[in-house]
Order: structure tokens, then C-alpha cells, then sequence
């Protein structure tokens, strides 16, 4: 009896359907290397004798991913915006997600595409939609473990890189917008890159990371701090630790090893962060340390400084982080009253702003031409550092403790009080505020240009306060110049009165309202001033008549942010 040779089954090509079209290698897993890095849809078009099993479980993880995605992280800060409060809800929910990455994570991002796909609101919604995203103190948690615990693929992989391009988008709503120094194109494509090469080296790979890699780890990890302080002052405890670590780290190296842009970045987002979380003075330590090291590289009197001239050594930091830098060295020295770390005679340039290499044609660039950047976050630093020499003759004029009489003349008051209201007149266009009847419309501007126009106005405000209130006090005790009654009084109604509005119809205040504090209370400082005068108790009264109104808003403790401030509203009430 003939044997009968058992046929074996014919030859099936082991690749997706991505991969097919894409004419790539396959590595057959479910799903394959490649639609796990882009995050793809892995199907294959036949069912091969190794996957017959397998598929009939697909569906049932792609239904599970559903019911798990809003267990992924544990702070989610939606918008649900209405239509008097624009307000975003917070909804607290821990789960920790998994420290690796494997199928689960895979069918979990893979859900949440699809879902967000499918959901007409959010394809046909505006950008303040994308401030949908898990961020606070539970996820700031989180990172800190992946970052100490020395996780594979690095503390990146802790989310996936649409979390942190979401955070990036919140931070420069937030902060970018204010100070340009990143390129958050370029930093987004970075992280991609990261975390694109050590997916490919593999979850487990033990290569050690470049100089370059470590600083944007640092860089990544202070603006997820930032974001989750404005959203969670909780998170402050829990990034303390670490961005005590980066800050000293940053500054030893720039302090043995030279300046690098790198860790310029680093020291200026620490230095935010420690004004974000009340702690002014060391952030006005670390701005003025980044501008020693600027004014270092621009510097000619240095034998090995001169290869370069200042405009070359300015490339390589870049214009926009030298003049971010300076506006923060005048907006936290003149506020803390600390001296500024560079006087204006020192600085030997004017500011001249271009676009980003990732905004500019080929050929532009091959022809070395550089078009001016004119975006209005430009055209918003460049009148803050207009701004900032006005704020250096205010301090020369009347706050310098070595002038022989401490009382301001009514002539040097008037100049100061012109210049600051030339500056504003001569804002542009689109950077000028109309006063408390200007709210915020999402449907002409976003939140943080509305927020650029506003806080102009609101610094304006505050330095004509400072002036009047200098040259209201005279040289002797108890003395009182009522000249500059009025303009104080007119002045402090109109920041109250747009604060007041601000925080009833936004969530503006409430982000940052360490900022807005400090405009509240530079306000209800000059009127308790003038109440200390004789028969202006009236004028308080008259003065404070935004407290006295009804109070519907749920937005009323950050207005009054300080125990001093809710004393006063308290009082006046």
C-alpha cells in the first residue's frame, strides 16, 4: 500500500494590509511593529493556520478598549464650555495606566482615534476643544514614577505622543504665546522622533541617552509642570522634587561647561514654574542667571568672544529666547522690587525677530532669505520689551533708593505717566484692549490672543499706578499730594472692573490667577492707600463698588486670591 505524503498547506504571506501597500517588512505580530508605531489599524486579509484564534479576539478587545479608555488616565480637564461661563469641568478619576507598552495600550489609542473620528464635535470643533487632556496632579504622579524608576523608552513613553502634543498646544495657549522661545513645532516633532527611535530600539533597550535627548526629556517634563500647576495646584508638592533637580542640574552645567540653548530653555520654563507656584524670588535668581549667560554671548570685550559678532552669537541662542528672557528679568525684578540683572546701556541691539526654519519654503532657505516674523506673539514681546525700558526710567526716575529725596516731582510724575500712556496708544492694532466692555468671543479671537491684549492693558494700568502712588506719598511723614487722587482711583476702578468681569465670564483668571492677583492687588493697595487720607473713606467706598455687586460666579475665590484681598472685599461687601 502506497503512502500517502500528507500536503502541506500553501505558502501564505505573513503581512498586514498597511504593510502590503506599503511594501514594507511585516513582522507578523498582532498587531505588527509597524501599525503599532503609527498607530494604525493592523488587519490582515487572510486568516493564516497561526491566526485563526487570534482574530476571533479582536473584536472583543476593540469593544473592551472602549469601556476602559476613560480609565486610562487620572485627571481629564474637559472644556465643557456654556455658552455665559465658558467654564471647563473637572473630573477626578484615578487609574493608574500600564508602565508598559504592549496590545492593551495599542487597542486603547487605536479606540480613541476612532472615537474622536467618529464624533462630529470634535472634527467640526474650534482648537479650545483640545484642551480636552488628562493632565494634574495624579498624572503628574505618574511621570515622576516613569522618571525616578528609570522605565524603558524613558519617562516619554509614561503617554502617547497626542497626550503630550496636547500639552504642548495648552502650554502655548498659556505661556507660548507671552514668550516665543520655543518652537513648539520643532518640539513636537522631537518628541516624536524619541520616542519613535526607542520603540525601534525596542521596549527594553538599555542604550544611553545623548545630551540632546536628556535635555528635551527636561524641557518636556517642566511645561508638563507648568500646564498641570495652572490646571492642579496639587501637582506643585509633586514636581517640586524633580524640578529642583533639573534646575540645579541646568545651572551647573551652564555655569562649568558654557552656554547652550538647550539649557537656556530649561532655566527660563524652571523659572516660570517658580513664579507659577509663588516662589518670585527664585524665579527672578534663575531669569537673572540666563540673562548674565545672554549678555555673555553678546559680549565683545572677551578675547574669546570676538571670532563671532554679537548678531552671530545671537543666532545661535536665537532672538526670540534673548528678548523673552529680558522682558521676564524686568517684569519680575520691577515687581519684586530686585534690581534687574542687565541694565539697558549693556544691550547693543534692538530686537528683530524671523520665522522658524519649519515655517520657511526650501528656497527660501537656500537662498538665505529670511522673511521677519510679524505673528502677533512678536508683535505682543516686542512691546513688552518697549515696555520693559519704560519700567528701567520709572525705576531710575523714582524707585532708586539712592536718589537724596524719595518724593517724585509732578514733572518727572506727568513724563513718566505720558510715556506709559504713548506706549499703549501706540500698540497695534490688534493688541490694543477697548476696556471693560472688551470681553472675550471665542468666535473672533482665541484665548490666548484675547489674554495678550489684556494683560498689555492690565501692565499699563499697574505702572501708572506704581507712578502715582510714589508721587502721591511725599518726603514727610503724613504728608499727602491729592493731585494724584483721581488718576489713582480711575485707574485702580478699571483693573478691578475688568478682573471682576473676567473671572465671571472666563476661566482666564482661574488659570493663572497668581498672575492676576498681582494686578488685584497693586489695585486695592493704591485705594487703602488713599483711604488712609483724610476724608477719602467715600472714595474707597465709591471706588470698590465691584465687590459690593451680587456674586453669582463660582470663579469668586480666585479673584480674591490672597487672604489680604478677600479681607478687603470682605469689608467693602
Amino acid at each position: 500500500m502506497a503512502s500517502v505524503k500528507k500536503r502541506r498547506f500553501p505558502y501564505t504571506r505573513v503581512a498586514c494590509d498597511k504593510c502590503q501597500r506599503r511594501k514594507i517588512k511585516c513582522s507578523g505580530e498582532q498587531p505588527c511593529k509597524g501599525c503599532r508605531e503609527g498607530d494604525d489599524m493592523c488587519v490582515y486579509k487572510r486568516t493564516t493556520r497561526f491566526r485563526s484564534a487570534r482574530r476571533g479576539s479582536i473584536g472583543t478587545n476593540t469593544q473592551s478598549s472602549e469601556e476602559a479608555l476613560e480609565q486610562d488616565h487620572a485627571i481629564v480637564v474637559a472644556p465643557s464650555v456654556n455658552s455665559a461661563s465658558g467654564r471647563r469641568s473637572v473630573d477626578l478619576n484615578a487609574s493608574a495606566p500600564p508602565s508598559m507598552l504592549d496590545n492593551s495600550d495599542y487597542y486603547l489609542r487605536l479606540a480613541e482615534q476612532r472615537l474622536v473620528a467618529l464624533s462630529p464635535e470634535q472634527s467640526d470643533a474650534p482648537p479650545q476643544r483640545l484642551r480636552k487632556i488628562m493632565v494634574g496632579a495624579e498624572s503628574m504622579r505618574q511621570l515622576v514614577n516613569h522618571r525616578t524608576g528609570g522605565s524603558p523608552g524613558g519617562f516619554l513613553a509614561a503617554f502617547e505622543a497626542k497626550y503630550w502634543i496636547k500639552v504642548m498646544l495648552i502650554y502655548e495657549e498659556e505661556i507660548g504665546l507671552q514668550y516665543p522661545f520655543l518652537d513648539i513645532e520643532k518640539l513636537k516633532y522631537d518628541i516624536r522622533a524619541i520616542r519613535f527611535s526607542r520603540s525601534s530600539a525596542g521596549v527594553r533597550s538599555t542604550a544611553a541617552k545623548t545630551a540632546k535627548e536628556a535635555r528635551l526629556e527636561d524641557v518636556a517634563f517642566v511645561i508638563h509642570a507648568i500646564v498641570s500647576t495652572l490646571t492642579d495646584p496639587a501637582a506643585i508638592n509633586v514636581a517640586n522634587p524633580v524640578i529642583e533637580e533639573i534646575f540645579t542640574g541646568a545651572i551647573g552645567r551652564t555655569q562649568l561647561n558654557g552656554v547652550d540653548r538647550d539649557e537656556l530653555c530649561v532655566l527660563i520654563l524652571a523659572s516660570m514654574y517658580y513664579f507659577l507656584s509663588d516662589r518670585e524670588i527664585t524665579a527672578w535668581r534663575g531669569i537673572g542667571i540666563v540673562m548674565r549667560l545672554l549678555q555673555e554671548l553678546t559680549c565683545n570685550g572677551s578675547d574669546d568672544l570676538r571670532v563671532k559678532s554679537s548678531s552671530e552669537q545671537l543666532q545661535s541662542v536665537g532672538e526670540k529666547l534673548y528678548w523673552s528672557a529680558y522682558t521676564l528679568d524686568r517684569r519680575w525684578g520691577f515687581g519684586t522690587g530686585l534690581p534687574f540683572a542687565i541694565q539697558d546701556s549693556d544691550i547693543n541691539h534692538h530686537p528683530s525677530f524671523a520665522v522658524s526654519t519649519y515655517s520657511v519654503p526650501f528656497r527660501m532657505l537656500c537662498l538665505n532669505n529670511w522673511p521677519k516674523d510679524d505673528s502677533l506673539s512678536c508683535a505682543y514681546l516686542k512691546s513688552m520689551v518697549s515696555y520693559g525700558s519704560v519700567a528701567s526710567d520709572v525705576r531710575k526716575s523714582i524707585l532708586d533708593a539712592s536718589l537724596s529725596l524719595p518724593a517724585t516731582s509732578a514733572s518727572t510724575r506727568d513724563l513718566l505717566n505720558f510715556r506709559v500712556v504713548r506706549w499703549q496708544k501706540n500698540l497695534p492694532a490688534r493688541l490694543q484692549f477697548r476696556g471693560v466692555d472688551d470681553g472675550f468671543d471665542a468666535a473672533k479671537e482665541s484665548r490666548g490672543e484675547y489674554k495678550l491684549r489684556l494683560m498689555l492693558h492690565l501692565r499699563a494700568n499697574q505702572m501708572r499706578t506704581v507712578i502715582h502712588r510714589k508721587s502721591t506719598v511725599q518726603s514727610e511723614p503724613g504728608s499727602f499730594d491729592p493731585s494724584s487722587i483721581n488718576d489713582m482711583v480711575e485707574i485702580a476702578q478699571d483693573t478691578i472692573r475688568i478682573l471682576v468681569g473676567l473671572a465671571r465670564t472666563t476661566d482666564i483668571y482661574h488659570a493663572q490667577h497668581r498672575t492676576f492677583n498681582h494686578f488685584l492687588e497693586t489695585a486695592l493697595s493704591s485705594l487703602l492707600l488713599i483711604m488712609c487720607c483724610a476724608g477719602a473713606e467715600q472714595m474707597l467706598l465709591v471706588a470698590l463698588w465691584p465687590f459690593s455687586q451680587p456674586h453669582d460666579s463660582p470663579a469668586q475665590p480666585d479673584v480674591i486670591g490672597s487672604p489680604f484681598c478677600a479681607q478687603v472685599a470682605m469689608h467693602c461687601a
